[in-house]
């Protein structure tokens, strides 16, 4: 077949301009690295910020300075400036809270921006939040300690306060979805033993007939127990550097179980909660339970772990260089090893994750 001087031309920019694509293609979707990049957001220094993923579809950047939310595009949705110095983060549903470890700013947003502001009287030592944007703020006032629950616009639910001397330290709290039950958790010393105090609050009908909304509290002696959540309305897990516990809000303990292996990591995921553990012989291994107590899976682990990031149920386990993302079921999704150094790997979809490097953050997909 003959072609004329100009159809030779017009094939001769089609095969130009088909090469050039591809070599652009090629370039930002390069499968060499092991990933491919679909989204690069605006970043900078990520030594002091922190990313989460945030209604599963995008992507909530918080750091000193202030916080914003972008699409998985890129596009910048909206952002809210602050000043403080070691900001703490709470995500529960469409609510966000923030606040400044041992400073007094509290912050709460949802998904178009910030929704109230609180001042604290004394320093922030711990925060809690549920689904319907309830929030609670520990204070530490040096031999006292101050528990302010609050709604969504600020204004106080109830105000607790406890006694160093008789209650001990708090090491954390949580919240019920309705907002009607709240727990802490308090480290205490006996002699040169460790105790812990779980305490149980009611703001219902049945709390009211208690002073002080006080339903009771369970001792856990010879434990520091820092991981208190509730798993239902009424039932929540605590753990500590030795034990898995449930209680239901009676309060009584429904079940309780004595880990042998070093406590290293716990996280929630899906149904489940979700505990790493090291034996004696430095292995380690993801032991999972439902929500009686039952544990459903044991997956043996080869990565040195620094940080465990949970997104769209799977379980990222990296280091610098290093990263090992699993499903509840066991098997490895992604296996991977970087030539620069990561601060954060958070799984988006099975395929998807997004990678945070020192001074980028981008979202990939995965062979």
């Amino acid at each position: 077949m003959k072609y004329n001087k100009k159809t030779l031309t017009i094939i001769s920019a089609i095969a130009s301009a088909t090469i050039v694509f591809f070599i652009i293609f090629e370039t930002f979707f390069n499968w060499d690295s092991g990933y491919k990049v679909i989204t690069e957001f605006e970043s900078g220094n990520n030594a002091r910020v922190e990313y989460n993923i945030y209604e599963e579809d995008k992507l909530l950047k918080c750091s000193r300075d202030g916080i914003s939310l972008f699409d998985m595009d890129g596009k910048k949705l909206w952002s809210h400036g602050f000043n403080i110095s070691n900001p703490i983060i709470e995500i529960k549903g469409k609510y966000i809270l923030v606040g400044d470890m041992d400073g007094n700013s509290v912050y709460l947003f949802n998904d178009e921006g910030l929704v109230t502001q609180k001042t604290t009287s004394y320093p922030i030592i711990s925060l809690a939040l549920n689904e319907n944007g309830f929030f609670a703020v520990a204070q530490d006032d040096q031999d006292r300690h101050y528990f302010d629950i609050l709604f969504s616009d600020g204004e106080t639910l109830a105000h607790k306060k406890s006694v160093f001397v008789k209650d001990g330290f708090p090491l954390n709290m949580a919240m019920s979805q309705s907002g009607i039950h709240f727990v802490t958790s308090h480290v205490n010393t006996v002699g040169s033993s460790p105790e812990t105090i779980i305490s149980f609050h009611e703001f219902g009908n049945v709390g009211e007939q208690k002073k002080d909304n006080f339903l009771g509290a369970k001792i856990q002696d010879n434990s520091i127990m820092p991981f208190v959540e509730f798993i239902e309305e009424d039932k929540i897990v605590a753990i500590g550097n030795d034990v898995l516990q449930i209680y239901n809000m009676e309060p009584e303990l429904i079940f309780d179980k004595k880990i042998d292996d070093d406590i290293k990591s716990v996280f929630m995921i899906e149904k489940y909660i979700g505990l790493i553990v090291e034996n004696n012989y430095n292995k380690k291994e993801i032991q999972l339970y439902n929500y009686g107590g039952k544990e459903v899976k044991s997956i043996e682990l080869d990565v040195e772990y620094d940080n465990v990031e949970i997104g769209n149920n799977q379980i990222a386990l990296h280091n610098e260089w290093e990263v090992e993302v699993y499903n509840t079921r066991g098997k490895i999704n992604w296996k991977h090893t970087f030539d620069s150094a990561v601060n954060q790997i958070i799984p988006v979809s099975k395929n998807k994750y997004i990678i945070v490097f020192r001074e980028e953050c981008k979202l990939v997909q995965v062979r």
